[in-house]
């Protein structure tokens, strides 16, 4: 059985980059998590994990409106995951 390394699948790669980005966030190194979200839905406009991550950094920042706006694209893209319906009425409180 022949096992991928993430740099040869683009999908490992982006959950591996997505995986960095949620550990910078909690780190508290809001700039560098933004900007791998950023990159990943420049590739993938759809990457719900990628659309949560920012959010949340959105919503660390006191950034509502745009907490809000990447909360409700990956509500629509997964609307039963309850960590992001949460964090999406938590922008609006």
């Amino acid at each position: 059985m022949k096992v991928e390394t993430p740099s040869a699948n683009p999908l490992l790669q982006a959950h591996a980059r997505l995986r960095e980005a949620e550990r910078l966030r909690q780190a508290r190194a809001l700039d560098k998590a933004q900007g791998i979200c950023a990159e990943l839905l420049k590739a993938q406009p759809d990457y719900v994990g990628a659309l949560q991550t920012l959010g949340l950094i959105h919503a660390e920042r006191r950034e509502h409106e745009a907490a809000r706006q990447n909360l409700s694209r990956a509500a629509m893209l997964s609307p039963r995951d309850w960590k992001i319906l949460t964090a999406l009425a938590g922008t609006y409180l």
